[in-house]
This record gives structure tokens, sequence and C-alpha cells, in this order.
């Protein structure tokens, strides 16, 4: 059973349990504990997030600090740590009703912006946590995957298991195309966060190169596919969000690199005289537009 699974088990029995009264999404419902020791930057998150957030979608992200809006469904948002929030966890939905953001998810999302590599962009933690607020609430919102050969064909690649992340990968891309379109505040959020996916791209691609030099070089499989069976690669991931939202040259380049990678394992090989041919997923980026 996956952690997710467990969790939304021990959900169920303990909804069973609750009094009408009870207040719900609280961690302790969950076997979990909040953590409130500076919570700052999560309610700057989750304020972009709900900036982005098209005003159709009728979901609000909340914490202690950010309220409930009138006419919209609340989601809480908490800071927690205990057994169940893996060290690879930043964020987990439970109930398709409340998230629970690892206390700790500043050290997770570290090589997204850049840690100690020399090459890396400068970038907030704040951005990159709002980025992946939006992928959580693309679990909440039911909704397809969009109409797009390049998901379709990541999807066939990927297998059918990690259906669900993709869709919430697209909907925070989708969710960030649209409020360029918004009034002057939110498309000016957009493009702060539009920005951060692609220093995110950059820095993931360097961070990975220059930390981690031998595995990139041999295309080992550690660096490049998936390190369980219900999540795409983070760095896949975070290249696929920023080319479906910037569908440029370099977008491409830096997601067809990883993809060829992925494809052509080198399994120990650092040299070929007749390398296996280039791999190429999406098309021209103009035709994804």
């Amino acid at each position: 059973m996956t952690r997710r699974s467990l969790l939304m088990a021990m959900a169920a029995l303990t909804a069973c349990r609750r009094q009408a009264s009870s207040p719900v999404c609280q961690p302790e419902q969950y076997r979990l504990e909040a953590w409130t020791v500076h919570p700052e930057q999560l309610d700057q998150a989750v304020s972009m997030a709900n900036a982005i957030l098209e005003p159709g979608v009728r979901l609000r992200l909340t914490t202690e600090s950010i309220k409930p809006v009138t006419g919209q469904k609340s989601i809480p948002v908490s800071l927690v740590h205990g057994d169940f929030v893996s060290d690879a966890d930043v964020a987990l939905i439970v109930d398709r009703s409340c998230v629970f953001v690892n206390h700790d998810w500043k050290a997770q999302v570290a090589p997204l912006f850049g840690g100690n590599t020399s090459a890396a962009m400068d970038l907030e933690p704040g951005d990159a946590l709002a980025i992946i607020l939006l992928h959580e609430v693309g679990h909440i919102q039911p909704g397809g995957l969009p109409d797009n050969p390049a998901i379709t064909a990541l999807l066939d690649s990927l297998g059918s298991a990690k259906k669900e992340e993709m869709r919430a990968d697209a909907f925070a891309a989708q969710q960030l195309a649209m409020a360029f379109k918004r009034k002057w505040e939110t498309s000016m959020t957009a493009s702060h966060l539009s920005m951060a996916l692609s220093q995110i791209s950059w820095n993931l691609q360097a961070n990975r190169m220059l930390n981690n030099f031998g595995a990139t070089s041999l295309h080992l499989p550690s660096a490049f596919n998936e390190k369980g069976l219900s999540h795409p690669n983070l760095e896949l991931r975070f290249l696929v969000i920023n080319f479906l939202l910037n569908p440029n040259e370099a977008a491409l380049n830096l997601l067809n690199t990883f993809l060829d990678a992925r494809a052509h394992p080198g399994g120990g090989v650092l040299f070929q005289s007749n390398p296996a041919a280039k791999y190429s997923l999406f098309g021209d980026p103009k035709a994804q537009r």
C-alpha cells in the first residue's frame, strides 16, 4: 500500500469516528503534527497560488492567516511533520480537501533553486512552492488532460499509472497561462512564476550536470527515471510544465535533452563510436502553441 493510499484509508476510518462538530483537515486526524515555526513563506506561496487560480475554479487555499472567501471552497494548507511524511514529499493532498506541506519543504525543493550549484539562477523557495500548490489544487479540481499531442506522447512513454500526476501538472500550467490574460496584478504574478519555472528548469539541469556529473554523462536511470511508482521524475515534471507554458526552443531543448537520456540509458558506457539517434518526443514548438 502506498503512503497516499494509507493516508486515505486512515482518513476514512477517522471520518467514521468524527463528531459532527469536529473541525476537518486537522493534522492530528492523520497522525501528523502541526508545525507552526516560521509560516511566512508558506503564506506567501499560498497567496501567489490563490492569485493565479482562475475565479471560475471556485477554490481558495487557506492558512491560519489567509482566510476563506465567501462563495469559494476552502482548501486548508498546513505545515506538518510525522512518520507518514516522506523525506521526498513536498506536499500531500488528502481527502481531496486539504493540503499538508512538509515542514522541511525548503530542503526538499533545494535542487529547484540551485543550492550550492555555481551556475544556478537565483530563485525564491516560495516561488517553487506556489507552483507545487497549483499542482495540488489540480488533484482537487475535476477535469481531463489537455488535447495536446505532446501530453499524449509523454503519457505513452511514462505509463498510465502517472496519468493523474500529469493531469495535475497540466492544470498548473493551464492556470498560469490563463492568468496572463487577467488584471495587471494577476498577470504580473503569472509572469513572476513563469520566470521561476524557466529558472527551475535550468537549475535542475545545472544541479544534475555539475553535482551528479557521472550519472548525467552515463545517462544512468538513477538520475533520469522515477524514484517511485506514482510520480514522474521531479525534474521531468517541471520541464513539462515549463514547456506547456513556454513552448519555445529553449524549453524544448531542455526537455528533449532530458528525454534523450531517458530513452538511451548508457548502462555504464562512457563513449559510443556510433551513438543512438537523437531522441525527440516533441516536434516544432510553434506547432504546440
